[in-house]
């Protein structure tokens, strides 16, 4: 079992400061997000070109009348609703990166994040269900073609089969550090990928 963690509510402060960011995440309101948003925030932890407020807003379109479309919205929706723990000084999220086991290469392995999430024999929902998984670590099965919105995976019996992608996470997708600087709560961190430099 791997399951959900949500540390927040641990610091008051953190837990108000989560409570607004998500407000702002969910009505798409770029200057209030733009002032959550560390001056020093980074989208990459080897790259230091993407590094700085500036940075951020190119890398994610926040200009103009388009900036309510940007990924960003969503990225973070899914990022930040997924829970996380506290390390040091930090809030990481979700739980799945804040609390990865190491005995699992970050690559080969997913987490599913609900309960009772069927494995199919095909990347269709009307085919044949092969078990039902729980808040658990399976195994990526690239051995098999992943059509859109579909994993090939390996569950812990060694059953390998197909998954919606909307139930998996992968230590490798998106995660948030959150940082309490003079200013109070701030994005530090956005990234997804490249964890050797952390």
């Amino acid at each position: 079992r791997f399951q959900p963690v949500d540390e927040a509510e641990r610091n008051p402060s953190f837990s108000a400061f989560r409570d607004h960011f998500k407000r702002v995440v969910e009505t798409r309101d770029v200057h209030g997000l733009l002032d959550l948003v560390s001056e020093k925030v980074r989208m990459s932890l080897r790259d230091k070109t993407k590094a700085g407020k500036p940075a951020f807003i190119h890398e994610w379109n926040l200009v103009g009348t388009h900036a309510h479309e940007s990924l960003l919205w969503e990225r973070l929706r899914e990022t930040i609703r997924l829970g996380g723990a506290f390390e040091e000084n930090e809030f990481r999220a979700p739980y799945v990166y804040a609390r990865w086991p190491s005995r699992f290469p970050r690559l080969d392995f997913f987490a599913v994040l609900v309960k009772r999430a069927p494995l199919f024999a095909k990347p269709d929902p009307n085919s044949r269900v092969l078990a039902t998984l729980t808040q658990e670590i399976v195994g990526r099965f690239d051995a098999e073609p992943n059509p859109q919105g579909w994993r090939a995976v390996r569950a812990p019996d060694g059953v390998t089969g197909f998954m919606r992608a909307e139930d998996l996470r992968s230590p490798e997708d998106f995660r948030a550090v959150f940082v309490q600087e003079k200013e109070g709560w701030r994005l530090a961190l956005f990234a997804a990928g490249d964890w050797e430099a952390h």
